[in-house]
């Protein structure tokens, strides 16, 4: 099925390096020294209210999925041609998104255990 599993700037440069490794392995050469790629830093986003409109606000920075679905259902409308060739452009569009693990995020009003669910999912924590 059309998906974007995989499609952000960090997972992309993750399989890049593992497909690095993986030939250099192959072909029995010394791997090159990593070169750093420079990824933008994302700024810490302070979020609103605790508990889920907290965890919300934080996924929706990521990934919206009430705002993607229309536009995915609205592709899928148009026909088999109209899907392939809007999905592409979409999923362009989604490559450059970032994942969880890449935006800090700080509570407006502290709340220890909406601060422990977001970093369970894997949020950093930043200064608001």
């Amino acid at each position: 099925t059309p998906h974007v599993a995989g499609h952000s700037v960090d997972a992309r440069r993750r399989a890049t390096l593992q497909l690095r490794d993986a030939l250099t392995s192959h072909l029995q050469i010394e791997r090159p020294p990593a070169v750093e790629v420079p990824v933008d830093s994302l700024p810490t986003v302070t979020l609103p209210g605790i508990g889920e409109e907290a965890l919300r606000a934080a996924v929706g920075l990521c990934c919206d999925p009430r705002r993607e679905s229309p536009r995915l259902q609205t592709l899928a409308a148009g026909g088999e041609a109209a899907l392939r060739a809007g999905f592409d452009a979409w999923r362009a569009e989604a490559g450059r998104r970032r994942e969880f693990t890449c935006q800090p995020v700080a509570l407006a009003s502290p709340d220890p255990d909406t601060a422990a669910l977001l970093q369970r999912i894997n949020f950093p924590a930043g200064s608001p």
